[in-house]
């Protein structure tokens, strides 16, 4: 939508700029060197406003965009001496399919709900998604099956007892990259296992701006 603005802005003053210097190409008091400048403004004006009436146009037609709704109710996979892990379903819930579709997602333990311990989830995830494999699904819209696994570390002992003991936190992060008709987007994931942790169903804090799509 931004980009649509955008080239009917620009296409408004190309045309505003064309009667400027038409006008002044037909003026009695101009010189010789600034008809010639007139005149290629007004070549170089009109084409830019044919070029953004074109995009205007075709943009305008555009009516299939994808966008994802997740679902985390699947329980968090927490035994010690395997990793920390669970699914992430996700939906195409738009008007049409995302392509070019590469989902990536991982959990850690992080000392408290905070700022501080999102951010230290988010770099580590970062880290871990320099060795990711791309993937390039097609995912139709309204279609249900589709997940991700958030796998983390092999849990210790420790680590086990202060997940169960609500003194450490479960962070899931990832992100979903994918194409449509509007060009490239990326959703971000990033949530907090609210505590005290419940054994029949898990509650989900956002971690702030990265949990968003763009």
């Amino acid at each position: 939508m931004g980009c649509t603005i955008f080239w009917a802005i620009i296409g408004g003053l190309s045309q505003w700029a064309v009667s400027l210097l038409g006008w002044e190409m037909n003026h009695d008091t101009i010189s010789p060197k600034s008809r010639i400048v007139a005149r290629i403004g007004f070549v170089v004006c009109a084409l830019l406003g044919t070029a953004s009436i074109a995009i205007v146009t075709y943009r305008s037609g555009m009516t299939e965009r994808a966008h994802f709704a997740l679902d985390l109710n699947s329980k968090v996979q927490a035994v010690a001496g395997t990793p920390l892990s669970m699914k992430i379903f996700f939906k195409n819930v738009g008007t049409g399919p995302s392509v070019n579709t590469d989902s990536y997602s991982r959990s850690f333990i992080e000392d408290d709900e905070s700022r501080r311990s999102a951010d230290s989830a988010i770099a580590k995830f970062k880290e871990f998604e320099k060795s990711h494999d791309i993937g390039t699904d097609i995912v139709p819209k309204d279609t249900p099956g589709y997940f991700m696994v958030a796998q983390g570390l092999v849990l210790s002992n420790t680590d086990f007892e202060n997940i169960v003991t609500n003194i450490r936190v479960v962070y899931i992060v990832g992100r979903i990259k994918f194409k449509d008709d509007f060009g490239s987007h990326t959703q971000y994931i990033c949530k907090a296992l609210q505590r005290p942790v419940s054994a029949t169903g898990a509650d989900w804090g956002t971690c702030g701006e990265w949990d968003d799509e763009e």
